[in-house]
């Protein structure tokens, strides 16, 4: 094909659309002034500034419709925008034109689109139009009333101008003819509409202000604030018809603009940036200010408090044209003073904490570039100081009002309530500004990680934040009393919080209480706790002896004395944070770590001030969540008993051993007294530990942290992925129901790796406790791995060993999750194996399975064992030659089976199987787990309150929700056993005995008792034989040829459906005159049976194929009772059939005596 040769006048067109048009950059005021095209900031600034991404297209394509319907063909065409200066969606609009008033409109020479780009002539200089504007306040100035405008009228009628927005300027001055023709030249909507609002507004109005010189910046010009300067001289001139004033106004401005051009910021030049901000003292910010090196940031923010009058501020827009004023007033060696890493990073800090927010993250947001990079930290420091000191004048406020009115609405007035709202809103709109401009601008910095300290506090994602313009009045007073006593970073976060975050505030209260209103779950919580408090001395005491260091061994009985010594003021304390509802000893780290901890103390969720209710109102929603959070109140009492305990002890180990160095004896007058200084030192005047300049006491609270695995997750082993999960999960809350709990289970793990054999010494926390060379510190290692290596060969042993029954039957000793095909598992299940168990022999011959696996992190190695065991023994022989996967999927898998991660394994489960079912159950399950005191339903409690016993299906959304509110035996189907079609029980948890008894290991070094659920193993021959030959007996299909849902379909009564109808029966129809169950025992008792091949993992032998033929035989034939007693459902299925197939398939054994022959002959 040859080429095809464009024409001069087409490659114009071309040339011209790309060299003619010029972006306007959006640009912010605050603290990132400059976002680039990948910050979603600037697409928001581009689209409050009517800027469009794709103009250059319509431009292109209205210039092609000009060149076509000049030279090609003639046929009208579409006019867009009503000429008024603004650009508005109505803009947007198409009006079609018809040809004749195309022509006679000569349309073809006007511009019909929105114009959102400079066509031409913008440089790093002037323009001749803005020069001219901008020198025409420079030198004498004389005004003469009434002079003509015959060049710019004669402009204003030129192309681009339809949107003018010059109407509204007097013909009384000659700098408006200039103003006009700089406006003309620059041919932008834009920029028009900004001189147009910012001329019909107020002068105190700075929200117009800042937008004018955000749009100036962002034309790339030369001189945008000498510009700005001429527009405000401008506007500020037309207000008076005093010649004299007008001229003095000029003279004023033009001097300013002359230094400006000078790059000199004189106190003209200054005046003029701050001239209509009353926010800011103009006579203090023009002073001459002396900034010193050493003492740079202290007098930066000195400058900044003197200068700031917070009470004046009338909006959120004025608050960050104020940061941009105040960072304008700094000069380049104060920036460079600023720039120092020190400063830069601390300031960081501080700016980051007054956002609730991460230091690293506001770092990554600073500009790189050269140019805007040296503004970074004066930046950061006002935005700083300003937020702090709108905050303090909330606070000051809110402290006036309350203090004169108190709590009661009714005696408000208006101007009390008005100003607390005003003030509130101006905070929370400034902080989710900021937050904003760095979040966006920190997603597209690749700047590499910069590993700083994260500031304490709860991240909020400001995307989340739907609410940002919430109406304070009516809700003043709660405000107030809120905020009077608040810390200033919990003034600036109580504002900051929107409907939605307490919504999902509330709904994680809501699923984690239910999780923990399990009688057995906060017994779990207890007895692990104290296993470990007990145990772990113990690892100390057996390193001391394996290192012969006889002070060690002494320190680790001295933990026991400690706990006995403070016993009763453990009880006291634990008494206490009962009663008050929150932790005493350590209100920072707790096992909840969904909390928001304010001033040392919890938010609750559920409560009046946190949900915005006040009166009696929010009396009754306290009261409901005192009754909600119940569970919550528990489980915070028993870490109080278990880290008072594990405090006490090591703190008397502490003194003893700090006595000890010094010399002095413990019976002597100096060692008692030293014991004695260091327990009162332990605690501060509330109970606290008193961790504040005392090395020993922040490393007996570290300790107590560890035995309740409540300390903080960052900088731990495994890349830091606990850390960064729950970072995750604190910045998305709506994500907490996949993982309530982050801080244990990782802890959990933590502590079962420091202690597996070998791995364990390469632990980041076994190496730092070697590495500190403290004697306990390196005996404890060794006693960790020694129990780690004892727990390990006890787990070998038993996973390999059996155990026989009465009958002869054999049972392996300990159980881990069991065949990865649940149908096979399903019959273990029915016979009462169970996984995660340790197998107990009784005095009558019977088997007893005891669950372990709740009893992490002492028993979690147990279930590593036993399910390395079973993979080797259910995998086929191609894949046990990747050894090395099976085991580290083995370990992926146990972790996944753990009741606190189940959320999370739910959700990879669903994502990698998705369906509209799995998707309705998943989130029907976690609605159902938001109903209160849905475990204590489904446990009971013991002699009180029944457990739930009984098993239902759930096959979607509402029945997830129905099973976990104890209606299930009105409202839900059974679950059955597939081979006798009888309903299965559930197995309630309760407190037994170790399985394995107390002269065992694991009596002693794991726990005597354990929490979970025991089950007797049932005599059940027929279920043993289909187990041991892992036979998966399938359940017939829930629905029909795509058509037909059995289980939708109920009988005459309503009561059963098709499908449970057909599950029943599967057990109970007969063939031969013998039940499913009756017939399989004829055939295993059988010699033919018996002389059949049994398979192996890899095929299915003669034995197998048999049991499948019988099983298929007399599910047939329940499915065919099932059609004679539905016969709707039979009429359904031969509809589906004909449409499938074009006539109704009939298959061999339609009817029911005729079913034997499907049976093996």
């Amino acid at each position: 094909m040859a080429d095809v040769q464009l024409s001069e006048e087409t490659l114009n067109f071309f040339e011209n659309a790309k060299k003619n048009i010029k972006k306007i950059e959006p640009v912010n005021s605050g603290l990132i002034t400059n976002p680039n095209e990948e910050d979603f900031n600037f697409w928001n600034t581009a689209g409050r500034l009517t800027l469009s991404a794709g103009q250059g297209v319509v431009n292109a394509v209205e210039e092609g419709g000009d060149f076509i319907d000049e030279n090609i063909v003639f046929l009208g065409g579409l006019s867009f925008g009503d000429g008024d200066g603004k650009t508005e969606l109505k803009d947007f609009i198409p009006k079609y034109v018809t040809p004749t008033k195309w022509k006679e409109g000569a349309y073809s020479q006007q511009r019909n689109l929105p114009v959102f780009h400079k066509p031409e002539g913008l440089a790093e200089n002037l323009t001749e139009g803005a020069a001219r504007f901008v020198t025409g306040f420079i030198g004498p100035s004389k005004i003469f009333k009434a002079v003509g405008l015959g060049g710019t009228i004669i402009k204003t009628g030129a192309r681009g101008m339809l949107a003018g927005g010059v109407a509204d300027l007097t013909m009384f001055d000659p700098n408006e003819g200039r103003l006009s023709d700089m406006l003309v030249e620059f041919d932008s909507p834009v920029l028009n509409n900004a001189v147009t609002q910012y001329l019909a507004t107020n002068e105190d109005d700075l929200e117009m202000e800042g937008r004018l010189k955000n749009v100036l910046e962002g034309m790339l010009i030369g001189g945008p604030l000498e510009i700005l300067f001429g527009i405000k001289a401008f506007k500020k001139a037309k207000k008076t018809k005093d010649l004299a004033k007008k001229e003095q106004i000029y003279k004023e401005t033009g001097e300013a603009i002359n230094d400006l051009k000078k790059k000199k910021k004189t106190k003209k030049v200054l005046t003029q940036i701050v001239e209509n901000n009353k926010a800011i003292n103009t006579k203090e910010y023009i002073k001459k200010i002396n900034i010193g090196e050493k003492e740079a940031k202290k007098q930066t923010e000195s400058f900044i408090k003197k200068i700031l009058n917070t009470k004046s501020f009338l909006n959120s827009a004025q608050v960050l044209k104020t940061i941009d004023d105040v960072s304008e007033r700094f000069d380049d060696v104060t920036k460079d003073y600023l720039e120092n890493d020190v400063l830069k990073n601390q300031t960081a800090e501080e700016l980051a904490t007054l956002l609730s927010g991460n230091k690293e993250e506001v770092l990554r947001a600073l500009p790189k570039e050269a140019a805007t990079a040296k503004n970074a930290t004066v930046r950061m420091l006002a935005s700083k100081q300003v937020l702090q000191e709108l905050a303090f004048t909330l606070k000051e406020t809110s402290e006036q009002y309350v203090k004169k009115f108190g709590r009661d609405t009714k005696v408000w007035t208006k101007q009390a309530k008005e100003e607390v709202a005003l003030q509130s809103e101006i905070v929370r709109k400034t902080v989710m500004a900021l937050k904003e401009q760095i979040r966006g601008a920190a997603r597209t910095t690749q700047a590499g990680r910069i590993k700083v300290a994260k500031s304490e506090g709860k991240i909020l994602d400001v995307e989340k934040m739907v609410d940002i313009i919430q109406n304070f009045r009516g809700d003043s007073v709660t405000m107030a009393n809120l905020i009077k006593d608040a810390p200033l970073e919990e003034v600036i976060n109580s504002i900051a919080k929107t409907k939605f975050q307490r919504s999902i505030e509330f709904f994680n209260s809501l699923y984690i209480n239910s999780l923990l209103s399990g009688v057995f779950t906060q017994a779990l919580n207890i007895k692990s706790g104290i296993y470990e408090a007990l145990i772990r001395p113990i690892e100390q005491i057996g390193g001391g002896a394996v290192r012969a260091d006889l002070r060690s061994i002494r320190l680790g009985f001295a933990q026991y004395q400690g706990m006995m010594m403070g016993f009763k003021n453990t009880m006291e304390a634990t008494y206490l944070s009962l009663k008050q509802g929150d932790a005493v000893l350590d209100p920072l780290m707790r096992t909840q770590d969904n909390l928001e901890i304010v001033g040392g103390k919890a938010v609750r969720p559920i409560s009046g001030a946190n949900l915005g209710f006040e009166g009696g109102f929010g009396t009754a929603v306290d009261w409901f969540g005192k009754a909600i959070e119940l569970p919550s109140r528990l489980l915070m009492t028993g870490d109080e008993f278990l880290k008072q305990s594990n405090y006490r002890g090591r703190l008397w180990t502490n003194a003893i051993d700090n006595t000890l160095e010094r010399g002095l004896s413990l019976s002597s007058k100096e060692g008692k007294e030293n014991l004695e200084r260091i327990w009162k030192e332990g605690f501060d005047k509330n109970g606290m530990a008193n961790i504040k300049d005392n090395i020993i006491n922040k490393k007996t609270l570290d300790y107590a942290r560890e035995s309740t695995y409540t300390n903080s997750l960052k900088g731990g082993s495994y890349l830091d992925w606990g850390n960064k999960v729950q970072t995750f999960l604190l910045n998305s809350p709506e994500f907490r129901f996949l993982a309530p709990f982050i801080r244990t289970p990782t802890n959990l793990w933590r502590h079962f790796g420091n202690r597996l054999p070998g791995f364990g010494l390469l632990t980041k926390q076994n190496r730092d406790l070697w590495r500190s060379g403290d004697r306990r510190a390196r005996a404890e290692v060794l006693g960790r791995q020694m129990i780690g290596m004892a727990a390990t060969m006890y787990g070998l042993n038993l996973a390999t060993e059996d155990v026989e029954d009465k009958n002869g039957k054999r049972y392996p000793k300990i159980t881990g999750n069991g065949p990865s095909n649940f149908q096979v598992k399903k019959t273990w299940l029915s016979m009462g194996w169970q996984p995660y168990s340790i197998a107990q022999v009784n005095d009558n011959g019977t088997i007893t399975y005891k669950q372990y696996n709740r009893m992490d992190p002492r028993f979690y190695i147990l279930g590593i064992i036993a399910d390395l065991k079973e993979n080797l023994t259910n995998i086929n022989d191609e894949q046990k030659e990747d050894l090395f996967s099976s085991a580290a999927l083995t370990v992926f898998r146990n972790a996944a089976n753990k009741t606190y991660l189940r959320g999370l394994s739910d959700a990879m489960e669903l994502i990698a199987n998705p369906t509209e079912n799995s998707f309705s159950k998943f989130f029907g399950g976690v609605v159902g787990n938001a109903i209160p005191y849905a475990s204590l339903r489904n446990q009971g409690i013991p002699g009180i309150l029944e457990p739930e016993t009984e098993s239902y299906e759930t096959r979607g959304f509402l029945d997830r929700i129905i099973a976990r509110t104890g209606l299930g035996e009105k409202f839900l189907e059974p679950r059955r056993d597939i081979l006798t079609g009888e309903p299965i029980e559930k197995t309630p948890s309760s407190l037994y005995l170790n399985a394995d008894g107390v002269a065992s290991f694991s009596f002693w070094f794991q726990g005597p008792s354990l929490v979970g659920r025991k089950i007797d193993v049932k005599d059940n021959p027929v279920a043993f034989e289909i187990a041991r030959l892992r036979i998966p007996l399938g359940e017939p299909q829930k629905i029909k040829y795509k058509k037909v849902d059995l289980t939708k379909e109920y009988n005459f009564t309503g009561e059963q459906s098709a499908y449970d109808y057909m599950m029943q029966n599967i057990g109970k129809v007969k063939i031969e005159g013998k039940t499913l169950t009756e017939y399989l025992q004829k055939t295993f008792d059988s010699n033919k049976y018996k002389n059949l091949q049994e398979g192996d993992t890899n095929f299915d032998g003669g034995k197998e194929v048999y049991i499948k033929k019988i099983f298929k035989g007399f599910k047939d034939k329940a499915y065919y009772e099932m059609l004679k007693a539905y016969p709707k459902v039979k009429d359904a299925i031969e509809d589906a059939q004909i449409e499938k197939y074009g006539f109704y398939k009939r298959k061999k054994g339609d009817k029911t005596e005729e079913i034997n022959v499907l049976l093996p002959q």
